[in-house]
């Protein structure tokens, strides 16, 4: 199919699409605010560190051998979870726990420039422009991080004032000042070439490293006020989009295990279920190292929810627990056919209603029954491909008219042979056409990206494209 043919099929699914955000009554993003520190990782700021310290170079070493740290406890820890990302540029986000190495962080690299972050944080700023009613979840909600949220009368947190539950502007609701949590986010280029000890370093594509600080919610105590507000007002939502799993530890040590953090949320979820029948909710995944967190989210957090949001670093790792040989089948051939049937296998054995599921230069999503129409859930794709596009091109979009301009970059051809490819394999030419059509038992959608060679940068790319095609499904 030209790429010509998709490109009106995108401008089509523009207009529609912004009609039906203009129908949703309200969309909360939970569990996940917190400030950023971006930072342009180059050669000249890494060598340095890794020529004064032996140790560290050969920490960076064992990143590139493919060894990366659960936690982040030490400097070597850091290195080595930098290099395991940077040698396939691969997204990937660690933990720290160690106060002393914050501080090290803190004097090497320095805070960064400051954005808003977290998965709640992006999806929030992202869909606020969009004019729909949007609440997002922050804790603590300080004066620094409230100013991030952005002048937007829409855009809401839920507090308790004199006992009564209100729904106020992040800037009106702060009261703490001071700076608890940062997550750095370390961006790289395509182009960025490096050699240790004539090992050379060339990741495949532009992502990022991020190195978190964030003991305030390592042990994820929800706010009562918005977990009471939410659950009282949750009758005028009609979507929850929720993650942050990737924050909390295996064991504490006050004795405590990540079941016991997240068994809370769960049961949280089921009142929600129960209370609000019509409210659909999104988890979306996030870098998660630790195979016991990521099984406890598959036994307790996965069947109280509708639709998962993954890359392709995320769907083998959530699937290890499920089913090893389609996990190893997916890492060892990580080809679009292979991505299906990934999925297909997290549909059998879990209850989701949905998978979304987004790679370099394409989406696709396998679903059970449609929300509305077939070509409603393909057209989300293709919304949320436009978000994306503006987002990585000029940064955080104000306007519906910033996000308009994510239809100009042209339609990648990666992504146009997948899609090829994936209609020769299953032997559905009108997939070509219209990127729908059946894998298995399952409805499938697959569109084709828009390509930004150089985006401004990509954390939180992911957050703006599973929060627009979650909504106008």
């Amino acid at each position: 199919m030209p790429a010509s043919n998709w490109d009106s099929l995108y401008k089509t699914a523009y207009q529609k699409g912004i009609k039906r955000i203009n129908e949703i009554p309200g969309v909360c993003c939970a569990f996940h605010s917190v400030i950023d520190g971006l930072i342009h990782i180059t050669p000249d700021l890494i060598e340095p560190q890794l020529e004064k310290n032996p140790s560290l170079k050969q920490a960076a070493l064992s990143g590139c051998k493919g060894e990366s740290p659960l936690e982040i406890y030490t400097r070597e820890d850091f290195i080595q979870g930098l290099f395991f990302s940077l040698s396939r540029g691969a997204a990937a986000q660690q933990m720290i726990r160690n106060r002393e190495v914050h501080q090290w962080v803190l004097k090497t690299f320095g805070p960064g420039e400051y954005r808003l972050g977290g998965t709640a944080g992006n999806m929030a700023r992202s869909l606020a422009p969009l004019g729909l009613p949007v609440t997002a979840y922050a804790n603590p909600l300080t004066v620094e991080l409230a100013d991030l949220f952005g002048d937007y009368s829409n855009l809401s947190v839920i507090v308790k004032r004199d006992g009564d539950i209100k729904r106020i502007t992040p800037q009106e609701a702060a009261i703490e000042k001071g700076i608890f949590a940062i997550h750095w986010i370390l961006e790289y280029d395509a182009d960025f070439v490096m050699y240790i000890d004539g090992v050379k370093v060339k990741p495949h594509r532009a992502n990022r490293y991020i190195p978190s600080w964030n003991p305030v919610n390592n042990q994820f105590k929800m706010n009562p006020d918005f977990a009471d507000g939410f659950l009282e007002l949750s009758d005028s939502y009609s979507h929850l989009l929720f993650s942050g799993f990737h924050i909390l530890s295996e064991k504490y040590p006050d004795g405590q295990v990540c079941i016991d953090i997240i068994k809370p949320l769960s049961e949280y979820l089921i009142q929600l279920n129960q209370k609000s029948p019509q409210l659909k909710i999104h988890l979306e995944m996030a870098s998660i190292a630790s195979p016991m967190i990521r099984k406890a989210i598959v036994e307790y957090i996965i069947p109280h929810v509708h639709s998962i949001g993954l890359n392709e670093t995320e769907l083998p790792l959530i699937l290890e627990s499920i089913d090893p040989v389609i996990t190893k089948e997916t890492l060892e051939n990580p080809s679009v056919h292979h991505f299906c049937r990934a999925i297909a296998t997290l549909l059998k054995n879990t209850s989701l209603e949905r998978v979304h599921f987004h790679n370099l230069g394409y989406y696709l999503c396998l679903e059970r029954e449609t929300w509305t129409s077939r070509e409603a859930s393909r057209d989300a794709l293709l919304l949320a491909a436009t978000m994306a596009a503006a987002r990585a091109q000029n940064g955080l979009f104000t306007s519906l008219d910033d996000i308009e301009a994510g239809l100009t970059p042209d339609v990648v051809q990666c992504g146009l042979d997948e899609l090829q490819s994936l209609s020769e394999s299953l032997k559905q030419p009108d997939l070509i056409e219209t990127g729908i059509g059946i894998f298995e038992d399952w409805n499938l959608y697959f569109i084709p990206t828009r390509l930004v060679e150089k985006p401004l940068f990509t954390v939180g790319l992911g957050d703006t494209i599973s929060s627009g095609a979650f909504l106008t499904t």
